[in-house]
């Protein structure tokens, strides 16, 4: 008895002592996987663009896949990396008049067009191919971030080119997806058209507002409306997806969820946009001041800057530039400084007047004078 006893008891010990390894196991399995998330969210993201401009439509735009017809004075490229960006890239614009929205993207793609999911059949996975998705709320007067996307004026539009029946496809979800309607060939208000090469293609589309819950009060000059895009690539098969991301966005996250990371359509009384006017990146709008001033002294090897403020008081003093020997050599009466216009505690200065100070310095160098020796 006692015997079997201790056999039970180490029985039962070992089956513990394997539960307790198990349990060891999946812990480092969970703080591996936490970690590797963690390393994952680490990964510097491309910044993208946080708004897009909506310009008037010409008065007569003819859906045919060619948008030598548009004003395309505020598309956008998007990009997912600029790695890939000869594979991966889309230039997309918008346009509107008092009926519809127009949305106009060519795509670089060197499977262009390929989408096999047929609308017939799988409406809902038209995502899984060539296509672009726009989400949008049609209603400017709904707040900004959207706090959800249980409005019907919410709309999910998925646009395609069914391959096996050369078909151009319009899905709309609306709201929380409860209902969507969909458009096939002719009725969709969509055109497609690959470029010659085969390295792309181009999409046209006119939207009703009435298709997007807006016939009565669609968004018009100076409104604001929430709006994300996301072009999707497709394989090789045309049925899977491999490369997608979100553009217009004002944080990462994902758009199909979560509409509070959507960004801002721009609706412009005017179109025409110079190239100073045009929607920048985020991160070309967070480009530091470039500053090109005078040097007191061309052969200066260093050059140090200081900001002072309208009172005369020190606000930033920025890092020390080193001039290269060419442009020493070349004599270049001018030195570039970038200022991201913040104190030196990281703080952004207010607008006004500042005055910028250099100190120069020839840098520290030998020549021989003469040299001296002991004979002995």
């Amino acid at each position: 008895m006692t015997e079997a006893s201790c056999d039970g008891n180490k029985k039962q010990g070992i089956g513990s002592r394997r539960r307790y390894e198990m349990r060891c196991t999946l812990a480092r399995f969970v703080v591996c996987l936490a970690f590797a998330l963690f390393c994952v969210e680490c990964l510097p993201q491309v910044q993208r663009y946080d708004r897009i401009f909506v310009v008037p439509a010409p008065k007569r735009v003819v859906i045919d896949g060619n948008l030598s017809d548009w004003d395309l004075s505020a598309s956008i490229e998007c990009i997912f990396d600029e790695v890939l960006k000869p594979r991966f890239s889309v230039k997309v614009a918008l346009m509107y008049d008092t009926q519809a929205l127009y949305i106009g993207a060519h795509f670089v793609d060197d499977t262009p067009m390929l989408n096999r999911h047929d609308p017939a059949v799988e409406p809902n996975l038209g995502w899984a191919g060539d296509c672009l998705q726009v989400r949008l709320c049609s209603d400017p007067r709904a707040p900004y971030p959207l706090p959800n996307i249980e409005s019907d004026r919410v709309c999910h539009l998925t646009m395609w080119y069914y391959t096996d029946k050369q078909l151009p496809v319009l899905h709309i979800a609306y709201g929380a997806y409860r209902t969507y309607k969909i458009w096939v060939g002719k009725d969709s208000g969509l055109a497609f058209r690959k470029d010659k090469d085969g390295k792309g293609y181009t999409l046209e589309a006119r939207i009703p507002w009435e298709r997007l819950n807006a016939k009565a009060n669609p968004p018009k000059a100076g409104d604001r409306i929430a709006l994300v895009i996301q072009p999707l690539w497709g394989d090789s098969t045309g049925w899977k997806q491999v490369c997608t991301f979100n553009d217009v966005i004002r944080e990462a996250g994902f758009s199909f969820q979560n509409a509070g990371m959507w960004g801002q359509a721009i609706f412009l009384p005017k179109g025409g946009l110079r190239v100073v006017e045009r929607p920048k990146a985020i991160q070309e709008q967070l480009q530091p001041l470039t500053l090109r001033l005078p040097l007191p002294d061309v052969k200066a090897k260093f050059v140090s800057a200081a900001v002072f403020n309208s009172d005369g008081i020190l606000v930033r003093t920025l890092p020390v530039v080193q001039r290269s020997e060419k442009a020493i050599k070349s004599g270049d009466k001018f030195v570039t400084i970038n200022w991201d216009g913040l104190d030196d505690d990281g703080n952004p200065l207010p607008a006004g007047q500042y005055t910028v100070k250099l100190l120069t310095h020839r840098g520290i160098g030998q020549r021989y004078v003469t040299s001296l020796h002991n004979a002995g």
